[in-house]
């Protein structure tokens, strides 16, 4: 079935928009093209603010009941008969409209972003029981999507052949799996607090096999993070970097290593397998952890800050926007940025021809559920009118990587205010804390913090950039 042709017809377009959508919460880095598709398919049946007024429609339903009573305990009938006509008539289009209402829910709702279930690390949060399954599964509707939707069928081709080389490392049973990882040292102390010295024994036992090997600690870990970084500098035509200063973005190469943390890749890479087996924590900082930081070796005049960062990678998993596991790589890479200078206290912020294209007239006090809706709605467009690929290039919020060595050269971190970083801190509770940082009270480039993604104190700023959407996937 071709799309284009006349005679598709609207259960063929919202099929193949519910395949997109499922699709995206399963080949998450890409999600946001897997969706924008979607709405696509969608909007010629239900457009979002046909879905907005859906929803109003549907709370007028669940109101009018109390307004009919009170019009009968009125006796106002005249009242309750145009009331009542009114609850009929919404009930039939309600009822009308209910399977695409689902699917508009699926579509339009910004909810927080699904996790990667083959991120090393997050299957369990993820609640994949048969991942072999899933992608058996993914590769069929891939091949669907494929076939009826020929403008996108390189973009389908290329994703289903990267999904096809995930390596599913093990399976275990649900039980091995709630036993595993970062869980485990959490649930050491549940059964020391509850008297479950049975249990406690059994979780000391499996955390002597969860500790890391000299052989992991020297190379292993390491390699899975460092693995999915193969090359991220870019040659950008000077058209696309003239339209990129007109939007206020300006490139920027790092260097391989940090002059941060003061360390080179080689140097970083025993640090990972502590990163790697978080000790999963409700902490949203690394402020007041006690007991449940790792002590993760640094030269002894490592800054405090910096030593309370690492140590918070180690009491949480961290994911980018595409819900893939992250930790810095630190290779050398260019990136598109805003490089202007962190306002003073009270100071009004910089605008951006950007700023106005996400449709935002100032950058303190947004929430990351607005940017996220922003960059949802128009950072596609936004890439593709400057001459990128969206397929290969994402507008984020800046990584918080990018913002230490960037802001190591333009002096950023200096101020008392905290800037919104690209991703998330896994909570226990599963839940995301949105990544922010760079307070000068709490480390300055150090500082990570995660925040409710409905935060918009004036403390806080927003800074974007234009990242290669091959640094957010995860190695597999």
């Amino acid at each position: 079935m071709n799309l284009h042709e006349n005679g598709a017809t609207v259960v063929e377009r919202c099929r193949l928009a519910e395949d997109l959508a499922e699709v995206a919460l399963i080949d998450t880095v890409y999600g946001d093209l897997y969706m924008q598709r979607a709405r696509d398919f969608l909007a010629p049946a239900l457009s979002e603010g046909d879905f907005a007024t859906l929803q109003l429609l549907e709370a007028e339903e669940l109101n009018l009941p109390n307004r009919i009573y009170v019009a009968m305990k009125q006796s106002n009938w005249m009242e309750v008969k145009e009331l009542s006509s009114r609850m009929s008539t919404l009930k039939r289009i309600i009822a009308e409209k209910e399977n695409l209402r689902q699917l508009g829910e699926k579509i339009y709702n910004l909810g927080e972003p699904p996790l990667d279930p083959f991120s090393p690390g997050l299957q369990g949060m993820a609640r994949i029981r048969e991942p072999q399954a899933l992608l058996h599964k993914l590769s069929a509707q891939l091949e669907r999507l494929q076939n009826a939707d020929p403008d996108w069928e390189r973009f389908y081709v290329a994703r289903k052949s990267a999904m096809a080389a995930v390596n599913i490392h093990s399976s275990q049973s649900s039980e091995e799996a709630d036993l595993s990882g970062s869980r485990l040292e959490h649930n050491a102390f549940e059964a020391l607090d509850s008297g479950d010295f049975t249990r406690l024994e059994k979780m000391a036992t499996l955390m002597e096999k969860e500790e890391p090997s000299e052989t992991e600690k020297a190379s292993g870990p390491a390699v899975a993070f460092g693995r999915r970084s193969p090359e991220l500098t870019s040659q950008f035509p000077q058209e696309v970097l003239n339209r990129a200063r007109v939007l206020g973005l300006s490139l920027m190469r790092m260097e391989a290593g940090s002059r941060v943390l003061n360390l080179s890749p080689e140097e970083l890479a025993p640090l990972y397998c502590h990163l790697w087996h978080p000790a999963f924590s409700d902490e949203i900082s690394g402020q007041g952890s006690g007991w449940r930081k790792k002590k993760v070796p640094l030269p002894a005049d490592a800054p405090a800050a910096l030593r309370e960062l690492v140590e918070l990678f180690t009491l949480h998993p961290f994911v980018n926007s595409g819900g893939a596991r992250f930790a810095p790589s630190l290779v050398e890479e260019d990136v598109l940025v805003e490089d202007f200078d962190e306002p003073y206290p009270g100071a009004e912020t910089p605008t951006s021809e950007l700023l106005s294209a996400l449709g935002f007239d100032a950058r303190r006090g947004l929430s990351r559920i607005r940017i996220e809706k922003a960059l949802r709605d128009r950072g596609n467009a936004i890439i593709g009118d400057m001459g990128l690929d969206v397929r290969t290039f994402r507008l984020v919020c800046i990584p918080p990587d990018v913002y230490s060595r960037v802001g190591l050269l333009k002096g950023w971190g200096q101020k008392p205010l905290w800037t919104h970083f690209d991703g998330y801190m896994v909570m226990i509770n599963g839940k995301l804390g949105a990544l922010a940082g760079g307070d000068v009270r709490f480390g300055g480039l150090y500082d990570l913090v995660g925040i409710s993604r409905d935060y918009d104190s004036d403390r806080i700023i927003t800074r974007f950039a234009v990242i290669q959407r091959k640094r957010m996937e995860a190695a597999r």
